[in-house]
């Protein structure tokens, strides 16, 4: 294995990728406004994507939202000082082919890592339900009925591939 392989190398189940019925922009919309809903703060929008085209270079459709909430954050920084370099939380939403994904590290990797009590870890879990898909998970398509806008890609096309991943 030469050594950019083994820099590029993941821990199994260190990084959750999840399928999204909608495009990327309604997807950050989309999980923005569960965000503000569950009393957390977004403190940036990266779009990489538009940062590569306003220098002349193509990029997929690539956005980093970055959140987090002073109440959970600073009692895990104050246990393992560390974990700053992982808060505040990180969800990239991007475009793979035709299908919209969100990736981000596993909470259970960050209370390992960073070596958190269960109270602790406890405190990052809820990352999974606030990107839970809209089969067998209802956090994005409960938007749906709050007021947000937008159309969903594939909606009842069963050959869609969105349609058929989270099936």
């Amino acid at each position: 294995m030469s050594g950019s392989e083994a820099e590029h190398q993941v821990a199994p189940n260190a990084v959750i990728t999840k399928l999204s019925p909608w495009s990327v922009g309604e997807t950050v919309a989309r999980l923005s406004a569960i965000v503000a809903a569950m009393g957390m703060k977004r403190f940036a929008l990266v779009d990489h994507s538009g940062k590569a085209r306003s220098v002349g270079l193509r990029l997929r459709d690539t956005k980093l939202v970055i959140f987090g909430s002073p109440e959970a954050g600073p009692p895990v920084m104050e246990a393992a000082p560390l974990a700053a370099l992982d808060l505040p939380l990180k969800v990239v939403v991007w475009l793979d082919g035709h299908q919209t994904k969100l990736s981000y590290t596993a909470p259970s990797h960050l209370a390992a890592r960073h070596r958190l009590p269960e109270h602790l870890a406890q405190r990052l879990a809820g990352l999974d339900s606030l990107t839970a898909n809209r089969r067998g998970h209802r956090a994005l398509e409960a938007q749906d009925r709050s007021g947000i806008r937008g159309r969903r890609r594939a909606r009842g096309n069963a050959n869609h591939p969105a349609e058929q991943a989270v099936r």
